[in-house]
């Protein structure tokens, strides 16, 4: 299955021409790396991926329901003293809640004189359903 298509695609920056008819397809479970010199058009093919900037012609679509994700070079920090670990771990906050939440229901369903064991089991049952 098709997760990115580029089908003839021009990208322009005034009289500079990024991609001239350019064509690219990504399958799902393939694994793609991005090599080349500064100027070439890495970044630019991100973001026409993200819908970040439009091609000046040709077509760029993504499998309905894909998340890409794209970290920028020079991303806008909110705060200027974020270490790079902290910018980078704030993307997982969700995940560490959950896993946060399961590490403490873990926890009390091991009490047996907890009264709501039932309920957390009936909530953890809930939640795995869910993914």
């Amino acid at each position: 299955m098709i997760e990115i298509a580029l089908s003839n695609v021009d990208k322009n920056f005034g009289f500079k021409k990024i991609f001239d008819s350019f064509d690219l397809e990504i399958m799902s479970g393939e694994k793609v790396g991005l090599i080349g010199p500064n100027g070439c058009g890495k970044s630019t093919l991100f973001t026409l991926i993200t819908k970040e900037e439009v091609p000046s012609s040709g077509i760029v679509t993504t499998r309905k329901g894909a998340k890409v994700g794209f970290l920028p070079q020079m991303p806008m920090l909110p705060n200027e003293n974020i270490s790079v670990s902290e910018f980078l771990s704030s993307s997982f906050e969700e995940i560490y809640r959950i896993s946060k939440e399961m590490r403490l229901l873990e926890y009390e369903m091991t009490n047996p004189q907890n009264e709501d064991m039932e309920k957390n089991i009936e909530y953890v049952w809930g939640f795995a359903t869910k993914i």
